[in-house]
């Protein structure tokens, strides 16, 4: 720090009547630079801790911003139209995000930002994972209505399912009802081309890598007669839901081969 030394022992020398003691001018000159010295180690270290707080709380800022976005998988490759890769993979621009490790032999058929439907080969059947803002209204056919709150208690006391089994399950880190179930053999809701139970309205629209949504109107289905697996898991807004299902001959084994890549699920958001 610079100090003037003339102003200094200006300072200490006081006024005119002072008698010119030099020791006392120094005694004088000596504290006033302390008191200098002092005051500006305060003002650096005010400085630092000041920076300190100012860029913890940037951080923090900047962390709760991100909340809603969070990160990509890092090695993940976007999911697309037609058969897939052994990889760890991501859906674009899907809300909450949604990362899963396939192994090989899937095929993707559906896929927009909203969920996908991909099938094994060598197996019949299909695994999916679908956002669910309408359903079928039971009996009524074509017509929908938003999800209800109790998605799961919806499915349970739908007409065309038998239910097998429901449980308390984790998907991709939440909580969530896991649904096993057969489909009727013909059903009270049919918008499709074939006999099918029409349960959740999906956009209709696909895309061969970034499916955004241009509009509703397409159909999730299950086919009569096949047994099917419903884990829905509550959002802040709606549900998810990953559905399974296959005829029965095939079940057990499109089911374990659903489930490695079930297990292997992260959901972020």
């Amino acid at each position: 720090m610079h100090l003037d030394i003339h102003e200094v022992m200006t300072k200490a020398a006081g006024t005119t009547r002072d008698l010119p003691d030099v020791e006392t001018i120094y005694r004088r000159g000596r504290r006033i630079v302390w008191r200098r010295r002092a005051t500006a180690a305060a003002a650096a270290l005010a400085l630092v801790v000041g920076g300190v707080q100012l860029g913890q709380s940037d951080l923090l800022s900047d962390a709760l911003r991100r909340r809603d976005v969070p990160p990509a998988a890092p090695d993940a490759r976007l999911l697309s139209i037609g058969p897939m890769d052994a990889g760890r993979y991501e859906v674009a621009r899907m809300s909450p995000r949604i990362a899963l490790d396939l192994g090989p032999g899937w095929s993707v058929s559906y896929l927009t930002n909203d969920g996908f439907t991909m099938s094994p080969s060598g197996a019949a059947g299909a695994l999916g994972v679908l956002r669910v803002r309408n359903v079928f209204k039971p009996g009524e056919k074509g017509q929908t209505a938003p999800a209800p709150e109790n998605l799961a208690g919806w499915i349970v006391d739908h007409p065309d399912l038998r239910i097998r089994s429901t449980r308390s399950t984790n998907l991709g880190g939440l909580p969530g009802t896991q649904i096993d179930a057969t489909v009727a053999a013909s059903s009270t809701t049919q918008p499709c081309s074939e006999p099918c139970l029409a349960i959740f309205e999906r956009a209709a629209a696909t895309a061969p890598v970034r499916g955004d949504i241009t509009g509703f109107g397409g159909v999730m289905s299950l086919d009569p007669g096949y047994r099917v697996r419903l884990i829905v898991i509550g959002l802040s807004e709606g549900h998810l839901v990953a559905y399974v299902q296959a005829p029965p001959a095939s079940w057990e084994g499109t089911a374990a081969r659903a489930g490695e890549v079930l297990t292997t699920l992260r959901i972020d958001g």
